[in-house]
């Protein structure tokens, strides 16, 4: 099969409509792959006679050529970026479903009456993780370590800008905005859980620090050693469809060296297995090391805050109305695969950190109903918008669960 570099012209057998050109992508992909359609969900490579879906949606009008993704051609035949129906998606759902099954719920006496931008305290927050960059300055790989990678809690250890948030979701992944991995200032190089102030930890035994997992690339590489192949890889995943002018699929997966250990200070949380929004009753919270708006506490010290889910449609209204977002991030309006909340707004810091809330009794686990996306400022009392993870579970289960997403 011949990969697709520019463009080409395509038509599907019995489709009404006349051929058109299509864009295609760089990468190589062949019948059965993984592949990203338009709408940013994952879909399959199929040829075009084994697409239904493609060949329905030509056929009935519902769908025009220049909405379908090309995976490439076997001579002259199209190979399409297919959409599976609901059993990605499905097949994702059930994998982190059954990884909730096995997480412990909350263990901490919890207070569902608080106050914007309040300090949280050991063990009220213990999924969350901070990300690491590299200061600029930093000569941090030359500085004490400790077993796992992580600095020495003596003031001695390395020095890293702590610019975002994250949760985890497995021992060895945390699931954050996308626009925290490609940064002006590098991608972050290490991950910090189970303290609630990231410079002078309350309890330094508590702290757990993890490098970004290196990788090294497959020997049979035909191009390993060349000037700008990498021989080392860090273990980044950026959603394919992110593009870091918008606004859209900002999501990120990351996966650390070793796996964090369970305890009273460092746990998971599951994710919210529904498209829906929640009932405005439930109260949703966030986390993060943010500024309070106030410059009375320091950024490092994790705060946590009250909000309450604000419906989609009516979001599109509030935001069209007091146009505080530039349009250029959000080019289509917001999409189904958005979040919005409103409360007491914590600030930048707590990008790619957790918008959550307590399942129910008995096992009120913490469960994470959206990734800070796009905030609209301190306070402000616009909704900010996060991230649905539901909307990725296939693709998060491919990196996270891949044997359980890849079982027919």
């Amino acid at each position: 099969m011949v990969p697709y570099l520019s463009c080409a012209t395509m038509t599907l057998a019995g489709s009404p409509q006349p051929p058109v050109t299509i864009g295609w992508s760089k990468k190589q992909l062949f019948e059965n792959d993984t592949c990203t359609l338009r709408s940013g969900r994952l879909g399959i490579c199929r040829r075009g006679a084994d697409c239904g879906w493609a060949r329905t949606g030509l056929r009935d009008r519902t769908l025009t050529h220049a909405e379908l993704s090309i995976c490439g051609f076997d001579g002259t035949e199209p190979i399409i970026c297919c959409f599976p129906g609901e059993s990605l998606l499905q097949r994702g759902m059930q994998s982190a479903v059954q990884a909730c099954d096995g997480y412990d719920g909350v263990q901490s006496e919890l207070s569902f009456h608080i106050v914007g931008g309040e300090d949280a305290y050991r063990g009220e927050v213990p999924f969350i993780a901070a990300l690491g960059y590299r200061e600029p300055t930093s000569r941090a790989e030359d500085a004490p370590e400790d077993a796992d990678g992580g600095p020495v809690m003596d003031g001695t250890g390395p020095s890293y800008l702590w610019a975002c948030g994250s949760t985890l979701i497995a021992p060895s992944f945390v699931l954050t905005a996308a626009h925290c991995i490609e940064t002006d200032h590098g991608r972050p190089v290490v991950v910090r859980m189970g303290t609630t102030n990231l410079l002078n930890p309350p309890n330094p035994a508590a702290v757990q620090h993890r490098t970004v997992k290196v990788s090294i690339p497959s020997e049979g590489n035909p191009f390993l050693g060349l000037t700008g192949v990498p021989s080392l890889t860090q273990e980044h995943h950026v959603h394919p469809a992110y593009r870091r002018r918008y606004a859209y699929h900002d999501i990120g997966l990351i996966e650390v060296s070793t796996g964090f250990i369970f305890d009273e200070d460092v746990r998971p949380a599951c994710i919210h297995p529904a498209a829906t929004d929640l009932a405005t009753t439930i109260q949703l919270l966030a986390a993060g090391w943010g500024d309070d708006g106030q410059r009375s506490r320091s950024p490092d010290r994790l705060l946590r805050t009250n909000l309450s889910t604000v419906p989609l449609d009516e979001c599109r209204v509030r935001l069209r109305t007091v146009r505080v977002l530039p349009s250029s991030h959000l080019p289509d309006g917001l999409l189904d695969q958005q979040y919005c909340a409103v409360g007491h707004q914590l600030a930048s810091g707590d990008s790619g950190g957790p918008l959550y809330y307590i399942g129910e009794q008995p096992s009120q686990k913490y469960v994470l109903a959206g990734i800070t996306s796009v905030g609209t400022g301190c306070g402000s009392g616009t909704p900010a918008i996060y991230t649905r993870p539901y909307h990725y579970l296939d693709w998060i289960a491919t990196i996270v669960w891949p044997t359980d997403a890849n079982t027919d």
